[in-house]
């Protein structure tokens, strides 16, 4: 952060606000579909963009909520969906 050019603060902070307009409500209609709180579709939106903003290394990357929704649901997807058939 301390070569961080100050003229770019403005863009980058209306940037961020545009952003986080389309993904939160994008990140709560992807847990609400994954059959998750949707506290927890607002946690993928918020942390992991906040930890990236002070601990990544590419300025251009974007982090999304699909795979950090995906990974929450993961460990307990294999218990919802029933045992197959076996062939006949």
């Amino acid at each position: 952060m301390t070569r961080y050019p100050r003229e770019w603060l403005r863009a980058d902070v209306l940037a961020g606000l545009t952003a986080a307009a389309v993904v939160i409500p994008k990140a709560m209609a992807y847990a609400t579909i994954a059959g998750l709180p949707v506290q927890i579709g607002l946690y993928t939106a918020i942390v992991p963009m906040a930890v990236y903003a002070f601990l990544g290394s590419s300025r251009p990357l974007s982090v999304s909520t699909t795979t950090t929704i995906r990974s929450s649901r993961a460990p307990s997807s294999g218990a919802s969906r029933p045992a197959a058939a076996p062939p006949s």
